[in-house]
């Protein structure tokens, strides 16, 4: 099993607030007190910044289609190294697709989270049926619940875009204690922008080796499946 962190901005904020935040670990295990955040780093402001799209793809481990979805969802990031951030919902209120089984070694794995059933409680996108994505939580043809087959076009239309706000993120990791520190500095870019926005921060594991359905494969399951963009929680 690999695990990676990568950080994602969904909204912004006009401040830069260097915060720490204590998550326990996910596997149960006792940690000893974090130590605390260094410093804040210094941040130049950029020139040039690139424009960056969020997809929310979601998703789940029972869902038969939904890898083919996240194959759509690769290959926009690879068609736009840096531009496009991914991130996986595995929602409590997709049912079956995203429960974990109780009998058996296939599909133990809970991927569901209080902060996936949040979002989705916000958005109602799991219950129009997985899988389905948002790009920026926009509304396009009048609805965020996208097919996958339509999400080229809203990132396409995304990317061409202004950009409206300037956010850079640093990350300390200490191996020792598992402990995260994170800063932001955000720069407006538009005066458009309301002054109600804030920051969110989310921590997504990449590269978890687990099952997951396919209805492309024979027996429709693989055992080594390998989950990436997985949201595991906000900080």
């Amino acid at each position: 099993m690999i695990r990676s962190f990568f950080l994602l901005l969904s909204l912004c904020l006009f401040l830069s607030i260097p915060s720490c935040d204590y998550i326990e670990d996910p596997d149960g295990n006792n940690q000893p007190p974090p130590v605390p955040c260094s410093d804040t780093p210094s941040f130049t402001p950029r020139i040039d910044p690139v424009r960056k799209v969020l997809l929310e793809d979601y998703t789940g481990h029972r869902c038969g289609n939904c890898p083919n979805a996240g194959t759509i969802l690769k290959d926009l990031i690879s068609a736009n190294p840096d531009q496009v951030i991914g991130l996986a919902i595995h929602a409590e209120n997709a049912g079956y697709f995203t429960a974990p089984k109780n009998d058996g070694d296939k599909f133990r794995h809970d991927f569901r989270n209080e902060v996936s059933n949040t979002l989705d409680a916000e958005f109602q996108i799991a219950a129009t049926g997985l899988p389905k994505g948002m790009v920026n939580r926009k509304a396009f043809n009048g609805t965020k619940a996208l097919p996958p087959s339509t999400w080229n076009q809203a990132v396409n239309t995304e990317l061409a875009l202004d950009i409206q706000a300037d956010v850079q993120l640093a990350a300390e990791w200490n191996e020792t204690d598992r402990s995260l520190c994170v800063f932001a500095f955000v720069e407006s870019r538009s005066s458009a922008l309301p002054s109600n926005l804030k920051l969110a921060v989310y921590l997504a594991e990449h590269k978890f080796v687990n099952w997951q359905a396919d209805y492309s494969v024979p027996g429709e399951e693989i055992e080594n499946y390998e989950h990436n963009h997985i949201l595991r929680t906000a900080i």
